[in-house]
């Protein structure tokens, strides 16, 4: 049977229409895995070739196995708590967690996220994300 589980990924996406993420990541301690630009035309995934409509950019929080990924992130966001709340003044109107999980072919395991992660978000006024990967050994292409 195929479940989906966690893979052990979570990064954070802050982004907004007026976000200039060039200027703000000058002094920012976020180390971004990816940045992206309004106006800018991605190629993947993109057949209608569409502009992006906001900045923004993609930060590791944690990479580790449940329930441990749970706790760095925790962490991550006490640590970060007054850079968060500084993206909203400089144009970030959307803060959102994002979770990778992938599909196994496994027996159902339930995914728990405390109470002190969802109230963390709240404060922080950040969404919830679970992206579905693919494994790393299922990357052929597709038929």
């Amino acid at each position: 049977m195929r479940t989906i589980s966690f893979m052990g990924v979570c990064v954070l996406v802050a982004s907004g229409v007026d976000f200039d993420v060039d200027e703000y990541l000058k002094d920012s301690p976020f180390k971004p895995q990816h940045i992206y630009r309004k106006g800018e035309i991605l190629a993947e995934n993109n057949p209608a070739r569409e502009a992006l409509t906001e900045s923004g950019f993609v930060v590791l929080v944690g990479e580790d196995e449940y329930p441990e990924l749970v706790g760095q992130v925790l962490g991550a966001l006490d640590y970060w708590e007054e850079e968060l709340h500084q993206l909203n003044d400089a144009g970030a109107e959307k803060l959102v967690l994002d979770f990778g999980i992938t599909e196994e072919a496994m027996l159902q395991r339930p995914q728990y996220l405390p109470s002190e992660l969802i109230l963390a978000m709240s404060r922080l006024e950040m969404g919830l994300v679970f992206s579905v990967v693919r494994p790393a050994d299922d990357l052929g292409p597709r038929r």
